[in-house]
């Protein structure tokens, strides 16, 4: 499986024939190559910040966990090979040979024990694809393109928010909301884009303006009437004036929960559902552009 920033883009089902230990390799071990191949000496375009050699496969959340790191963290059980590059130690302190006391490598800081190091190399006396006559020579372990011990803990990922504010006649922002105000009444689409270094992401919502100015007839208010509140399910509404009417419900936010078109006699209550979690709404009863009544509720 091929994950980018956390999220799964590819998989691949590759089969490997059996225990390569026994087939084909005797009792040596594999030598994984991570930037290049040994044919043409194909190269790696990017920076190595971590490997890691798990012995299960991790989902979604593990791997979003996982890209974490774990400085300062419990090392897991399953996480068998773990080279974070910021430390170096001797390629074999124990041997005999004068290049392998001077070359150093990057420990495992995994549960697979430290005899699993990490080495750079270089390929020496390889030809095209005739890879016979070609040797893995170990290098000086440095930390200028592997890791870095300078830096500690994880990378600062910074979020900008860009919003597309329609009609607004004035905005304040902030680093995590936006205040606005608006000239007139009425519905608004509002737009907010949120960026970062890993990419960006949208989405976009109902705004209802509520004018309290657009209220002209003072003893229709107190008429009409809004009950219980607060409220479970729903609320009562009495009309004192018969009429064609439309009740706009919308959270304390601003954000459009429901609408309903009613034709009342006078005199006449209408139950009305408020579809949304417990908290504080909105509820406007319009006589068609002018607001008759805005009162704010409470769900319980």
């Amino acid at each position: 499986m091929l994950w980018v920033n956390g999220k799964k883009v590819a998989t691949e089902d590759i089969p490997f024939g059996g225990d390569n230990r026994q087939n084909g390799c005797g009792n040596n071990p594999i030598y994984v190559y991570i930037g290049g191949t040994n044919v043409y000496h194909g190269g790696l375009i990017g920076v190595v910040d971590e490997v890691q050699v798990w012995n299960k496969t991790l989902d979604e959340t593990g791997v979003a966990d996982a890209m974490m790191g774990y400085k300062d963290r419990t090392i897991p059980n399953d996480l068998y090979a773990y080279w974070n590059f910021e430390e170096i130690v001797p390629l074999n302190s124990e041997s005999e040979n004068e290049t392998d006391k001077r070359l150093s490598s990057f420990p495992n800081l995994g549960k697979g024990g430290e005899s699993l190091k990490a080495t750079i190399i270089k390929c020496e006396g390889a030809g095209g694809e005739d890879t016979s006559g070609t040797i893995a020579v170990p290098v000086l372990a440095n930390n200028n393109e592997l890791g870095n011990p300078a830096i500690g803990g994880t990378l600062d990922v910074k979020t900008t928010a860009n919003w597309e504010l329609p009609g607004v006649a004035s905005s304040v922002e902030s680093d995590k909301s936006v205040t606005v105000k608006y000239a007139n009444s009425g519905n608004y689409n509002v737009n907010l884009s949120l960026i970062n270094r890993w990419g960006r992401d949208s989405k976009t919502g109902a705004v209802v303006i509520i004018d309290p100015t657009g209220i002209e007839n003072t003893q229709e208010v107190e008429a009409l009437n809004v009950y219980p509140n607060p409220f479970v399910d729903g609320v009562n509404i009495l009309f004192a004036k018969g009429g064609q009417y439309s009740v706009d419900i919308c959270g304390i936010d601003g954000k459009a929960v429901g609408m309903q078109k009613l034709d009342v006699a006078a005199n006449e209550t209408v139950y009305v559902a408020v579809n949304g979690t417990p908290g504080m709404y909105i509820i406007r009863v319009m006589d068609g552009e002018r607001c008759v009544k805005s009162i704010k509720v409470c769900k319980q």
